[in-house]
């Protein structure tokens, strides 16, 4: 729109005359709109949509005429335009005409643009190849290997006396074109400089099957010297470097042609369609006949580009068979996994997965069965929400319960060690231990390291006696549940700790979720079944042994004779009988005194 904006043409409008006010615009304006069909309306001088075509239009034309272009006689380029809003008849004759040059001059410009790109490509790829079959391009597919043997002899005898494949050995060759035996004897026909020897001197020894390919020149400076200053590329990965590849290097093999009309190819260089430019300083060097093949294989322009091509593919990729066969192997053992995956999901996931626990209570004794017989009808005892979770986590080794212990443990592992819960995990052994889903409870899940703890000394060294020495194997004298009631107790200094219970566990870490109580909330306050820990002798029961964890491992879940020292403390029970108290007779005192 900014252009359109841009873009004016002159008019002859009154409006624009030097001296014209707006007032009177303004009043020639109010006066069109009250003539209305009986006179012409007022135009605007800015450009319209279709005004803006034609100029554009007009600038693509004036391009392909520049480019050489010559517009026919139908469709000649108009020198003005001037753009009038007549009647309804004449306008929409106009809007057509518009509408078919607007389309010309949009397919003129396409084609202008298309032709520029295919110029650009040309000058940078040189003409586009065509597409060969070759033998080693599908997915289960080799090299011709008679076809790299056959390949080998063209370079050896056409390529090699300007082009060098610095990257192949000769110890490439065995197995794949030549025996060992052949290998070793072409090897031995060269002489590969070595050295230094004992006396400090370079010297001159027969090839090995180590030896790289023998370079045609010392240096870059003496390969453009000799190539008139243009300088032979490596072969080694030709087929890799180049655009389009083998295609590529076949086509410019046999591409050679005389240069048509109007191109003239200055002294040295060479015409070749498919070279970028199309002047090549290499002359055509596949000629029929030129290479007498060892199998008797007509030794055609075609065929010796193929053999050479593949040869040449071979030497970039020497491992291609190798990684097809690996990948073909891959294949075969995936489509194996992939079957027994499917089975495993349709014959043994399925069937955990919409597995439907039922859970039934034990049935009536006989006396009641007896009594029931005459019942018409006879009511199943059935089992409530809380006892049907109790009896799931009972049954904890149950492939449901498994399964369900590992993914959550994969999900614990993931998260903080002190997390809150909206909700308890365990709904029936929560309500068991005091929670309810009511304002002052919450519940924090705490993640608690297993095994046992190693003394805390310096350099893992106990400067005392032989009863203190150990720093492995030791056992913490509280339960891991105590422990994460203790974390959970540190961390939430304004709660209390109410109770806890066992949720998950792996080889590593025991999970525990504990159920805190806001003592402050008058929720709880005003609740008499839970106000008893808003008094102060409950401060810190957590860390005072006075939990249900903590009553564990104090020892007071025994009852009879043999705990009589747990209580009320093995320390208190300790320091009583360590202790010795006498009491004086204060009337045998008094008579002594007397």
């Amino acid at each position: 729109m900014r252009e359109i904006r841009r873009l004016r043409l002159k008019s002859s409008s009154p409006s624009r005359r030097s001296g014209y006010s707006t007032s009177n615009r303004r009043k020639e304006g109010h006066e069109g709109r009250r003539a209305g069909r009986a006179g012409a309306r007022v135009s605007e001088p800015t450009m319209g949509t279709y005004k803006y075509v034609i100029e554009l239009w007009r600038k693509s034309a004036d391009k392909a005429r520049h480019l050489g272009y010559k517009a026919t006689q139908a469709h000649p380029v108009p020198s003005s335009f001037v753009l009038k809003q007549e009647h309804g008849d004449a306008w929409s004759a106009g809007s057509k005409s518009l509408r078919a040059l607007a389309f010309l001059g949009a397919g003129i410009s396409g084609i202008l643009s298309f032709a520029n790109l295919a110029t650009a490509d040309e000058a940078e790829h040189g003409l586009e190849c065509p597409s060969y079959p070759w033998p080693h391009k599908g997915i289960l597919s080799s090299y011709d290997h008679a076809s790299i043997r056959r390949g080998h002899q063209v370079y050896q005898q056409v390529c090699a006396s300007c082009h060098s494949m610095s990257l192949v050995s000769y110890r490439d060759l065995v197995g794949v074109a030549y025996t060992e035996e052949e290998t070793k004897a072409m090897a031995a026909e060269i002489e590969v400089v070595d050295g230094p020897n004992d006396e400090g001197e370079m010297f001159t020894r027969p090839g090995k099957l180590s030896d790289r390919f023998p370079q045609p020149y010392a240096n870059e400076q003496a390969a453009r010297f000799a190539n008139g200053g243009a300088y032979p590329p490596d072969l080694s990965l030709i087929t890799k470097a180049r655009h389009n590849g083998q295609n590529y290097v076949f086509a410019l093999l046999t591409g050679y042609r005389d240069p048509p009309a109007g191109i003239s190819i200055r002294e040295g260089l060479h015409y070749n369609p498919y070279f970028p430019g199309g002047a090549i300083a290499m002359p055509q060097m596949l000629i029929d006949g030129a290479v007498e093949y060892e199998d008797g294989t007509p030794a055609t322009e075609a065929q010796m580009g193929k053999d050479v091509v593949t040869f040449l593919s071979w030497a970039a990729e020497p491992e291609m068979e190798e990684r097809k066969l690996m990948g073909f192997k891959w294949i075969f053992v995936l489509s194996l996994a992939l079957l027994q995956a499917g089975y495993y999901r349709r014959l043994r996931w399925s069937v955990l997965k919409s597995r439907k626990l039922i859970a039934s209570a034990s049935s009536p004794p006989s006396r009641q069965r007896k009594r029931q017989a005459g019942r018409s009808r006879v009511s199943e005892p059935t089992m409530g929400a809380y006892k049907y979770v109790s009896e799931l986590w009972r049954k904890k080794q149950s492939d449901v319960m498994r399964f369900l212990q590992r993914v959550r443990c994969w999900e614990y592992r993931q998260q903080p060690s002190i997390v809150r819960l909206t909700r308890p995990t365990r709904p029936d052994k929560a309500r068991r231990l005091g929670f309810k889903a009511k304002q002052g409870y919450v519940v924090y899940r705490v993640r608690v390291r297993r095994g046992g703890r190693k003394r805390p000394v310096p350099k893992g060294i106990v400067y005392g006696k032989p009863t203190n020495q150990g720093i492995t194997q030791l056992k913490f004298q509280r339960n891991k549940r105590s422990v994460a009631e203790e974390r959970a107790g540190r961390k939430l200094g304004g709660l209390k700790v109410l109770n806890s219970y066992w949720v998950n566990q792996d080889s590593t870490y025991k999970y525990y979720e504990v159920i805190l109580v806001d003592a402050a909330h008058s929720a709880i306050r005003n609740d008499p079944r839970i106000n008893w820990i808003c008094k102060p002798v409950h401060k810190r029961r957590e860390l005072r042994g006075l939990t249900s964890a903590g009553k564990k491992y104090r020892g007071l879940r025994g009852k009879g004779h043999l705990h009589h020292k747990a209580r009320p403390s093995r320390r208190a029970t300790w320091k009583r009988n360590q202790t010795l108290s006498l009491r004086r007779y204060r009337a045998a005192l008094d008579q002594i005194s007397e």
